[in-house]
């Protein structure tokens, strides 16, 4: 369809307005006249004659399904191709990481990228607790730095933490007394190997050994064979609960359900 210059190109026979700015996805240059009226045919112009979708940053028009998908626009497909769309992920996403990153800093402890980092050379890169360097990363992403530690009560940065020691603080609230009793409770049991429940050592030689359990074989090596014939007997008798039986040898109450419906251990009568 012959246009005369200046027109709608959808031949709706409106004139179009000078366009101020270049906008290269619709194929408008700044100076000349729009090649569609607003809303007419926006869209269409990033099409060719092949239906072929154009790329607004290599400039090459290519198949629709080399863009992803973008409601928005309405096209429907996104402004950039897809190998385009990657590279400029693989160029924008490093700097965008240290740009929140320093967001949250201030944001959340009020330190600058340069309080962090005068923070961590002082306890020499590793944790304030352990002594250790950070080692957890999620998929895809570099290993994450120390965690900053605060006192919840003031709001104080108290120093730099690993993940784990981060989140075992986190746990116990930041309670003294009750980290002074989970120092005392593994002590104890590690003082006196009694309280345990089952034979530890046995257990520790095998796992040395390196013979490991799965649920099933764990059970079995815990109350042995004559605990699961007494379970089987004491429940048959009618005079003992599956709770009851579960406390008494240290296994849940659903292993006990197991053992007494013959879905576990049905061989041992």
């Amino acid at each position: 369809m012959n246009v005369p210059y200046g027109y709608c190109h959808c031949g709706c026979g409106l004139k179009t307005r000078i366009a101020k700015t270049n906008r290269k996805s619709l194929g408008i240059k700044a100076g000349e006249p729009n090649p569609y009226w607003f809303g007419h045919g926006s869209a269409r112009s990033r099409f060719d004659a092949d239906g072929n979708l154009f790329c607004t940053n290599c400039e090459a028009y290519k198949h629709p399904d080399c863009f992803t998908v973008f409601k928005r626009n309405r096209t429907g497909k996104a402004l950039n191709c897809r190998e385009c769309a990657k590279e400029k992920r693989k160029q924008y996403e490093p700097e965008h990481r240290k740009r929140c990153a320093a967001y949250a800093l201030k944001w959340q402890y009020g330190l600058s990228v340069e309080q962090y980092d005068a923070l961590l050379e002082r306890q020499n890169y590793v944790c304030a607790i352990c002594s250790q360097p950070e080692t957890y990363r999620r998929k895809g992403w570099p290993i994450r730095p120390l965690s900053v530690d605060h006192d919840h009560d003031t709001g104080a940065v108290r120093g730099l933490l690993c993940q784990a020691c981060n989140f075992g603080l986190g746990s116990f609230m930041d309670d003294t007394c009750r980290l002074g009793q989970a120092i005392a409770y593994l002590e104890r049991h590690k003082a006196d190997p009694s309280l345990n429940l089952g034979d530890v050592r046995t257990v520790t030689e095998d796992i040395a050994n390196g013979i490991h359990f799965n649920g099933t074989q764990r059970i079995l090596h815990r109350i042995g064979k004559s605990g699961i014939r007494d379970i089987k007997r004491r429940h048959a008798s009618g005079n003992v609960t599956m709770a009851s039986l579960a406390r008494e040898y240290g296994i849940s109450n659903g292993s006990v359900s197991y053992i007494i419906r013959g879905k576990l251990y049905a061989d041992i009568v």
